[in-house]
């Protein structure tokens, strides 16, 4: 239990770190950079924060990878294998960016700057030259992804889909995470992965798409996308709430089920990506 206090207090006070709502909202004012850092002064930001320039997101985005190895140095060793596989999301995120960016024919040289600068993807890409999918299937060859992109790239060359890879991405990711030690985070992603496809089946039945013309979202036999597609719109979840939002009510019941879970951990890194989401929206719209 002393292990469990001392993670729960270590989780309180960063959280303490944040920023409170009035200050949030008193942020969305702010017309000027000159603002915005003094606006930030004393706060956790301050040092990722001299001025507003283009490396601003990534800054911002090395604010919470620091705030990640922050708890994964506190964290019972019992939970840093979780912890990797938590983290590698990261990896699929950038992938599917560089993808999709490759896909549209547009330059990778700025994706650099503005990728998760976190994993194995990121930096192996920045030392890399990819103008092309083939490109990219060469960078991966010394990571574990090579054999889930292969597996997608052999159906895309006749397909022609992007779908057909970022899905075998995708399948490799949910396998990973079903080998998750702990079951408050296994039963966290079941409810994560259930509703990021619940999102995207909203949207395809709001667009009218037809059954077959699913493919594009869900590469997979059309029964199983039916089934899916039924059992799911079933369920009550909601339809105009964020992810984000329902994951993190989902998150603070179960703290108040067992105030020492590991829904302490994943409630603060909710919170802290919502948060530095939000600065990287405003910081869009400041006049540097």
């Amino acid at each position: 239990m002393f292990e469990k206090e001392y993670v729960s207090a270590r989780i309180k006070a960063m959280n303490g770190q944040l920023l409170n709502k009035e200050k949030l909202e008193s942020l969305n004012q702010i017309k000027t950079s000159d603002e915005f850092i003094s606006a930030l002064h004393k706060s956790a930001y301050e040092k990722n924060i001299t001025s507003i320039n283009e490396k601003t997101s990534t800054n911002l985005n090395m604010n919470f990878f620091d705030s990640i190895n922050k708890i994964s140095a506190f964290m019972p060793k019992t939970f840093n294998h979780d912890m990797k596989i938590i983290e590698s999301m990261w990896d699929f995120e950038n992938l599917k960016t560089i993808l999709y960016t490759i896909y549209a024919k547009k330059d990778t040289i700025n994706l650099k700057k503005t990728i998760y600068p976190k994993g194995i993807i990121y930096e192996t890409f920045i030392q890399s030259k990819i103008t092309s999918i083939e490109e990219l299937g060469n960078m991966l060859k010394n990571t574990n992804y090579y054999e889930s992109f292969m597996i997608g790239y052999t159906t895309y060359k006749n397909t022609k889909q992007i779908c057909d890879i970022t899905y075998a991405l995708q399948k490799q990711y949910f396998n990973l995470h079903k080998k998750t030690k702990t079951k408050e985070i296994s039963d966290f992603f079941k409810t994560f992965f259930e509703l990021e496809d619940f999102q995207t089946i909203t949207k395809l039945k709001k667009r009218n798409l037809k059954l077959k013309d699913t493919y594009l979202y869900f590469p997979k036999k059309t029964d199983e996308i039916k089934t899916k597609y039924e059992k799911l719109l079933n369920k009550e979840l909601p339809l105009k709430k964020s992810k984000e939002n329902y994951l993190l009510k989902y998150s603070k019941r179960k703290i108040q089920e067992n105030p020492f879970s590991f829904f302490l951990v994943i409630d603060y890194m909710i919170k802290k990506r919502q948060e530095i989401l939000h600065l990287q929206s405003i910081t869009r719209g400041v006049i540097a």
